[in-house]
């Protein structure tokens, strides 16, 4: 497990403090922060002032979803993925960052996902309705990526207008099998595609193919 997800998880069930303290979403935003600026593949580079961090305030049903779909992935490795240990631990579990935009105005720091907006064109707010379940992730997948550099690449090209903002859905990722694109085989059985991008061969882009891989956990607002 890397460190990014260590520091994620202790952050979700270790820190001692309430989900609801203002003090715990001081430290979430601190850590989330350090964890997306220190991800990128070239420190050099200049990436986007982060406006804010939001917490996702997962339902029950959102995490069971995700414990049994990782569940699933690690009994299917134990005949399949003997060589994949990871996978047989913890389905292969990774912390990964999602490009999108944004289109309501939080005022606060968690959100819930009862209290969404009803924005159609407010992507966060949507991905987190259906998690991820929309008609372009069941046909392409889920595009996610480990570095910050990437994915502000990906924001250059992402269109903001007057009240829209780019954002990054900090994502608990079920990776299971990953295989090459260039070794996607129509009858082999894998769970997630690794794809270059451009000059960061260091870098791992993954398309997930199911939803109930993906479990957001903080959204950061950009500038």
């Amino acid at each position: 497990m890397s460190n990014s997800l260590q520091l994620v998880r202790m952050l979700l069930f270790q820190t001692g403090l309430p989900s609801c303290c203002i003090s715990y979403d001081i430290v979430a935003r601190n850590i989330i922060e350090k964890i997306f600026l220190a991800s990128t593949t070239n420190p050099s580079k200049q990436l986007p002032t982060i406006k804010k961090v939001l917490r996702v305030n997962n339902t029950i049903d959102m995490l069971e979803k995700f414990e049994k779909y990782r569940e699933t992935v690690k009994k299917r490795s134990f005949g399949q993925y003997k060589n994949h240990p990871k996978i047989t631990v913890d389905g292969n579990e990774l912390l990964q960052f999602h490009i999108t935009t944004m289109s309501c105005c939080y005022e606060h720091m968690v959100i819930n996902p009862d209290e969404l907006c009803k924005d159609p064109s407010c992507c966060v707010c949507r991905l987190i309705q259906f998690s991820f379940r929309t008609s372009y992730n069941s046909k392409n997948g889920i595009l996610l990526s480990t570095n910050s550099d990437v994915l502000c690449e990906h924001a250059n090209r992402v269109s903001k207008g007057m009240n829209v903002k780019r954002a990054v859905i900090v994502c608990r990722t079920i990776a299971g099998r990953v295989v090459s694109k260039d070794d996607v085989k129509l009858d082999e059985e894998y769970d997630s595609i690794s794809i270059a991008s451009g000059l960061h061969s260091r870098s791992q882009n993954l398309v997930i193919k199911d939803s109930s891989a993906v479990l957001p956990r903080f959204i950061i607002v950009l500038d």
